[in-house]
Parts: C-alpha cells; sequence; structure tokens
C-alpha cells in the first residue's frame, strides 16, 4: 500500500461502537497529514503546537486547545509545527438510533453537510464545546466500565451544541462544490499514481478538465499551495518513507519518488524538511533506536 491511502477506507472502533482514537506526534508515520478523505465523521483537537488544516476550500490555523471538525466526504490535509493533536474517527451510524428516532434528521444534516453546511473551526476560547470534545478523548482513551456510555453522551452534545450555537447552516453535500471536490480528488488520485513519474501542470488540468492558469488557482483554494508544491511536497514525503523503513540509498530514495537529479532532490529535500536526506535519516534512528540499513549515499 503506497503512503497514503486517499480515499481512506478502514474499520474504525469495533462493529458495535465503530469509533477510533488516534493520538498523533512527530513520531508517527502520517504526523504530516496527507491530503485524504473518508465516509466516516472527524473530530480534531490540537493538544500541543500548531497546526495548518485544509478542509475543502478552508484553511484554519489552529492552536493548542482548538476543535476542528470534518464531515463525510471532505478533502482534508495539514501541516504540523511542533505539535501534538488527537483525532476522533467515528460512523455517524452510531449516533442514529433506530429508523423512527426523531432525531436522525439532525445528526445527518451535520455529517452530510457539505462545504459550508457546518462551520469547522473552534477556538479554544469558545470553551463550551471544546469541553465535551476533551470529555469524548478522555473517554475514549481507556476501556473502562461506562466509558462508551460517556463517549456518546459527548458525541451527542457536541452535534447539539453545533445547533444552539448556529453552526449548522442546513446545507447538504449536494452544493456548488461537489463538483469541484470531485475534479479535486481524480487529480490527487492521480497524483498518488503517478507522482515517480514525469508529471505536467497540462496533465493535471487535463484531468481537472479546466485550462492550466485557471487550474493553478482551483488546485490552490483546496491545498493553500501551487500544483508544483504540492506535488513536491508529496514527493519528498514519500521519500521521508523510504528513508525510515527501507534500506535504500538517498540516490534510490530520490529517484524513485520522481527526481532525475541528486542535487536538486537534495535540496528540495533540505526545503521542506531543513535537513538533508542523510541527516534526516540519521535523527530518526537516533530518536526511535530503529536501525534502517545501509547509507550508501
Amino acid at each position: 500500500m503506497k503512503y497514503s491511502e486517499l480515499n481512506e477506507i478502514k474499520s474504525r472502533g469495533t462493529p458495535d461502537f465503530p469509533i477510533e482514537l488516534y493520538r498523533i506526534d512527530s513520531g508517527n508515520s502520517r504526523y504530516i497529514m496527507p491530503f485524504h478523505w473518508h465516509k466516516e465523521f472527524e473530530i480534531i483537537r490540537v493538544e500541543e503546537g500548531e497546526f495548518s488544516v485544509c478542509i475543502g476550500e478552508e484553511e484554519h490555523c489552529a492552536s493548542a486547545g482548538d476543535v476542528l471538525l470534518i464531515n463525510s466526504g471532505m478533502i482534508h490535509g495539514g501541516i504540523p509545527k511542533s505539535c501534538v493533536y488527537h483525532c476522533v474517527v467515528f460512523d455517524p451510524s452510531l449516533l442514529l438510533g433506530r429508523s423512527n428516532s426523531g432525531w436522525r434528521e439532525d445528526i445527518t444534516r451535520i455529517s452530510d453537510a457539505g462545504d459550508t453546511g457546518i462551520r469547522r473551526y473552534f477556538p479554544a476560547g469558545e470553551g463550551e464545546l471544546a469541553g465535551q470534545v476533551e470529555q469524548l478523548i478522555n473517554a475514549l482513551k481507556t476501556e473502562r466500565e461506562g466509558n462508551r456510555l460517556l463517549a456518546l453522551g459527548a458525541l451527542y452534545s457536541v452535534f447539539g451544541l453545533l445547533y444552539r450555537n448556529g453552526a449548522v447552516t442546513g446545507e447538504t453535500a449536494v452544493c456548488r462544490h461537489f463538483t469541484g471536490d470531485a475534479k479535486m480528488k481524480a487529480v490527487l488520485c492521480w497524483i498518488e499514481e503517478n507522482y515517480a513519474d514525469t508529471v505536467t501542470l497540462e496533465k493535471l488540468a487535463e484531468i481537472a478538465g479546466m485550462n492550466p492558469g485557471y487550474f493553478c488557482g482551483f488546485f490552490k483554494r483546496y491545498t493553500q499551495r501551487s500544483p508544483v508544491d504540492y506535488l513536491n511536497m508529496y514527493r519528498i514525503d514519500s521519500a521521508c518513507r523510504m528513508l525510515r523503513v527501507s534500506g535504500c540509498s538517498v540516490t534510490e530514495a530520490g529517484f524513485s519518488c520522481g527526481f532525475n537529479d541528486l542535487i536538486y532532490f537534495v535540496k528540495t529535500f533540505k526545503k521542506y524538511k531543513g535537513v538533508t536526506p542523510k541527516q534526516y535519516r540519521k535523527r530518526y534512528e537516533s530518536e526511535t533506536g530503529a536501525v534502517v540499513g545501509k547509507r550508501i549515499f
């Protein structure tokens, strides 16, 4: 499987309690959150540092205590800085109850909302919702009797507070951004499949059905980066994974990830990571105690 599976399909929790808690810090292989999407609802809470997150066409710079909400199918990704954050990912069906439950529509209005359907960013100063998210995370950290009920109660409170605070507009996934989302997903999937080969702006624009000039602005609205910048970042992140988990040389890592010039690869790597590929591998081994393998340049 590749470094990131953009359309993320995986089991969360258990069939009768489909919810999962993830704690992400700099030692995690997915510390930098690649752009992806999934059918589940996601709640992110920043514990330390800063986290620049793109959700659809919105960008948010979150810091300690801030909360972000991501509903089904939304393209999202982010760059952390000295950051620790929690992600709670769950199937909204967990909250729906029986088919005749009166609150089903209230839940689906939020979980299926489009780009403008709900407010997504809640700073730490707005304590009521952030407090419920903290309770949710604490309930999921340990398997203790009663914790499932506490987690469900916190989730219902989060959704209820969205309505009480006027954070639900009522728009659903059938909105003006839906076609744009589909085009962006097609481009991201193509990059994932072909990043190691020659990639041109013209080809990416063709996939989106746009001219290159318009496509650059369209792409930047989603990622806050130009297509070339995003491609280089994706290639460097893929090279990092190779340097961490395989015994490849620096040259092999660069050439395998789409760079055909070693000097340019090292220069680009340092631009994004602040160190050379060789220094990156040494630091990883020092921090984790792992011995990756050969280190021939």
